[in-house]
Order: C-alpha cells, then sequence, then structure tokens
C-alpha cells in the first residue's frame, strides 16, 4: 500500500485545491448563485465530492493500517460521499424549471457526479476482502471527480455570467 502514498498525498492538495476554486467561485457568483436555487445545489454536490475525495485519499496515509481496515474506512466514506452527492443533485434536478433544455444540464450533470463517486464503493467493497486491486477503482474515482468538479467549476465561475 506504501507505493500509493505520493498518488494520495497528491490527490489529497489537489482535492483541497480544486475545493478551494469551487468556493471562490461561489463567492464570486454569490448574487447570481442566489438567484438560481438549483445551482447552489449544484455547487455544494461539487463541494461534498472533492471533500469525498480528500477523505478518501487521507484514509491511504494512515500508517499502519490493513488493507481490509483501509476498506472498510473506504466502504463507509465512499457510500456516505455518494449519498450526499445523491441526494443534493436529486434536489437540484427538482427545483430546475420546467424548461427541458436546463432539466437536461442537471440530469447530466448528476449522472456525472454518480460515475465519479460510485467507483469509490466498488473499491471499497474490493479492498474489504483484502484485494488491493480495489485501489484502481479509487484511482478511477478521484480521476473522474477532478474532471467534473473542473468541468463544474467552469459552469459555477463563467457560465452562469452568461
Amino acid at each position: 500500500m506504501e507505493s500509493w502514498n505520493d498518488f494520495a498525498v497528491a490527490l489529497a492538495g489537489a482535492s483541497a485545491a480544486l475545493a478551494g476554486l469551487i468556493f471562490v467561485a461561489v463567492s464570486i457568483n454569490l448574487e447570481r448563485l442566489l438567484r438560481i436555487p438549483a445551482m447552489r445545489f449544484r455547487a455544494a454536490t461539487t463541494i461534498a465530492m472533492l471533500t469525498g475525495v480528500l477523505v478518501l485519499s487521507s484514509f491511504i496515509l494512515i500508517p499502519g493500517q490493513s488493507i481490509r481496515a483501509l476498506g472498510l474506512e473506504t466502504l463507509g466514506a465512499g457510500a456516505a460521499s455518494w449519498i450526499v452527492v445523491t441526494a443534493l443533485g436529486v434536489r437540484s434536478v427538482r427545483l430546475v424549471d420546467a424548461d427541458a433544455a436546463y432539466r437536461t444540464n442537471y440530469v447530466v450533470s448528476v449522472l456525472t457526479h454518480q460515475c465519479a463517486t460510485a467507483p469509490a464503493v466498488i473499491g471499497g467493497i474490493i479492498l474489504t476482502r483484502s484485494d488491493d486491486a480495489g485501489m484502481y477503482w479509487l484511482a478511477a474515482a478521484f480521476i473522474a471527480s477532478f474532471v467534473v468538479a473542473l468541468a463544474e467549476a467552469w459552469v459555477i465561475l463563467v457560465e452562469i455570467a452568461r
């Protein structure tokens, strides 16, 4: 598991930095975000997803723990992250106007958040069986989370100004 430490350190720093970027984007566009209730949930979903990456990557850095222990931590935190992301995403879709174009955008956003967080749960399940192959599922979750977070940051910072 030590071979994953450098990766986890990079992820912890990157996820904290990206969460900070989202906070800055929210603060810059706060007035506009408050006018679009669903967008607030979209921003919160992105922050929750990045917080999940930060927590999960921190678990990897705990010294001396077994793969199974990491799996249990990952399964719990990954499932919690997935549930929070799902709940916030569903709330955002429910708040969108009847306009089909906007609803489609929000549904796609919810689905991409799902694709980014679900692999962490799968990785946690695999790790609980003391199989370090679960780390590759975590890596997929982390990379997908960064891609989704960057896209959401763009929406929150730039697209909302249109």
